[in-house]
């Protein structure tokens, strides 16, 4: 059996007391000041990577609304002027009858003539301001309209009405054997003078669109949402507010009459439009923390002086 020493003894226990008595203050001290930096630089991270997302998801959602709504204009620019195959459309009748739109108020706010002006297939107005808007373009108020240009298209899609009418709407008839069209609200649809003698016959909506920038009624950190809207053909027959894209914050448009684009002020007569040009100026819902963007924006020249915004949104212009 071994037995310790009175030295190994002391020591044990001087090793035990050492053991025993925790940090000193300085130790803890230390710890704290080293854990106090790594939570510090934690958190910056976090917070850096958390800014970056949202940068780069508000980027992604700029870019998918400018994108949706390029694509949208587009579609319509495209479709404008097609009336079912009819290449006159001044020998469409029918019960209700087009609007000769050199008649008509250009978009009245009651009634169903606004939808009904097949002869304009493509129309706009240049940037009325808030002053003029309801005069220049009657069915669009003060409060619904935000600045810039107005573009107005109308045509039928490709494809006709499957099933029962809407009563209020508008509604063109034609057959592949016939060149002529009636045009009727759908309540009129079994009206003899809605017969074009053609047993092939079908029927398609009209569609008319007018094109605008307004507020969308939302907000971020206070500053009110602009967003892309349209008048379109209601169900009864009478102009009605859609919303399409948000963010959607300057509009404008050009007009290609001859070999040179105008703005819809200098164009002289609208049958002679080919071509139409759309610039949109889309910006991110959010201002984002530390950016400023000092970038100018002229939109083709067609904004005097140029828009330079100053403020904290991303922005880009699709064309």
């Amino acid at each position: 059996m071994s037995r310790h020493t009175p030295i190994n003894a002391h020591r044990d226990q001087a090793a035990a007391r050492r053991a025993s008595r925790g940090f000193t203050l300085i130790e803890i001290m230390v710890a704290l000041a080293l854990t106090s930096i790594l939570v510090f630089g934690l958190v910056e991270l976090f917070v850096s990577t958390t800014k970056n997302a949202r940068g780069a998801d508000s980027l992604m959602e700029l870019q998918d609304n400018g994108r949706t709504a390029l694509q949208i204009l587009t579609s319509d620019i495209r479709r404008s002027g097609y009336f079912a195959g009819l290449l006159d459309v001044s020998l469409v009748a029918g019960s209700t009858g087009a609007v000769a739109s050199a008649t008509a108020s250009p978009c009245a706010a009651a009634g169903t003539t606004w939808g009904r002006m097949i002869d304009q297939a493509v129309f706009g107005v240049n940037d009325p301001g808030d002053a003029s808007v309801g005069t220049a373009y009657p069915c669009i108020t003060t409060a619904e309209y935000g600045q810039d240009d107005i573009l107005v298209l109308r045509y039928t899609p490709a494809v006709p009405v499957a099933g029962a009418l809407i009563a209020g709407r508008p509604y063109l008839r034609t057959g592949l054997r016939s060149n002529r069209g009636a045009l009727f609200l759908g309540s009129a649809t079994g009206n003899a003078d809605n017969d074009v003698g053609d047993a092939t016959a079908e029927n398609f909506p009209l569609a008319a669109h007018a094109y605008f920038v307004g507020p969308s009624g939302r907000s971020c950190d206070g500053i009110a949402i602009p967003s892309l809207w349209r008048k379109a053909i209601s169900d009864t027959g009478t102009p009605e507010n859609q919303e399409l894209v948000p963010g959607v914050e300057r509009f404008q448009v050009r007009y290609l009459e001859g070999d040179q684009y105008f703005g819809a002020n200098a164009v002289t007569t609208w049958d002679n439009v080919t071509a139409v040009e759309v610039q949109l100026l889309v910006r991110t819902a959010c201002p984002e923390v530390g950016f400023t963007n000092t970038t100018s924006f002229a939109l083709g020249g067609t904004i005097s002086p140029a828009f330079t915004p100053n403020d904290g949104f991303r922005r880009r212009v699709f064309t």
